[in-house]
């Protein structure tokens, strides 16, 4: 029985984060990513953890040598996987990991706009923060 808790309890706490791929232009920028009131930094290229959840988004700040700090979202999408595992298995989780991470992220701070994609063999897709959602961000980063 208690070999069942613990396997639930990995299971249940696995859809809670997902492993992202982060690449930056400039190389070897330095990301931090905000969620929940708690930062932690990683340096690119670097596998880092996003947070899976329905109603809270995870914010970023890309800091790399001679630009000005970047501040975005982290774009996510609804996944149809995780709302019919939620329904089969235990529904009220839909109210917590419906969105889900890319698996691909690509930052360029020339253009001051973040690319991603699920797998390598797909074209990047383009996210341009408004000006008015960069500074809200910020003022979260302060």
């Amino acid at each position: 029985m208690k070999n069942i808790i613990i396997v639930l309890l990995i299971f249940s706490l696995s859809g809670c984060t997902h492993n992202c791929r982060f690449t930056s232009i400039p190389h070897n920028s330095e990301i931090t990513i905000y969620r929940n009131n708690a930062q932690s930094k990683i340096k690119t290229p670097a596998i880092g953890l996003i947070g899976v959840s329905t109603f809270k988004n995870n914010y970023i700040k890309i800091e790399g040598d001679g630009y000005e700090p970047f501040y975005s979202v982290v774009p996510s999408y609804v996944s149809a996987r995780r709302i019919i595992m939620d329904i089969v298995l235990f529904t009220p989780l839909l109210f917590f990991n419906m969105r889900a991470a890319y698996k691909y992220y690509e930052i360029d701070l020339d253009k001051k706009c973040i690319k991603y994609r699920h797998r390598e063999t797909q074209r990047w897709r383009e996210y341009y923060p408004s000006k008015k959602l960069m500074k809200e961000i910020k003022e979260k980063f302060i």
